[in-house]
């Protein structure tokens, strides 16, 4: 499944050890995470600007890196 930019998507998955890939087509990150029965995993994945970035917007090729992490879960009042 391919997303963009403020897309998002949900998907149902059973409990258990599960692994999140994204790419941005330069960079591949892959991170290993558990769910438990009941439980909801939000993630977010994004572009930033690396260090050598501004160099390759000179040449119109922005070199930028991928992030991810999986949010706190929501408190429940």
């Amino acid at each position: 499944m391919s997303l963009f930019a403020s897309q998002s998507a949900t998907r149902e998955i059973a409990p258990g050890h599960h692994t999140l890939k994204a790419d941005n087509t330069l960079f591949h990150r892959s991170m290993a995470f558990e769910v438990a029965a009941g439980e909801e995993a939000r993630f977010s994945a994004w572009n930033r600007e690396g260090r050598w970035t501004w160099i390759f917007m000179m040449f119109g090729a922005p070199l930028l890196h991928l992030s991810q992490e999986r949010a706190a879960p929501a408190s429940r009042a």
